[in-house]
């Protein structure tokens, strides 16, 4: 097995990842965290920009087709990396 193949091998693509090696993140992962901030970006504009109630983003999230442990995970890096954060308990918006 390449050296490329052990550290750039992107799964969900079944493909080689050279971001993987270059960034430590994927391709399919960066855009995957793209489309949910978007989705969060989408539903702060529909209540004017103000903080979204956290249940609806689940709940919408997983419409669109994430799963509830990526949603989870995702939520807490970007508020421990201040591109979210919680105004108030059960709410939640884009800095």
């Amino acid at each position: 097995m390449s050296f490329l193949t052990k550290v750039g091998f992107d799964e969900s693509r079944k493909a080689i990842d050279i971001d993987t090696i270059m960034t430590g993140v994927s391709r399919s992962q960066r855009e995957e965290l793209q489309r949910f901030l978007d989705l969060i970006s989408t539903m702060q504009s529909e209540v004017d920009g103000n903080p979204i109630d956290e249940e609806k983003l689940y709940e919408r999230a997983e419409a669109e087709g994430f799963n509830r442990r990526f949603i989870e995970k995702t939520i807490q890096q970007l508020k421990e990396q201040g591109i979210l954060y919680s105004p108030s308990r059960g709410k939640i918006a884009r800095v």
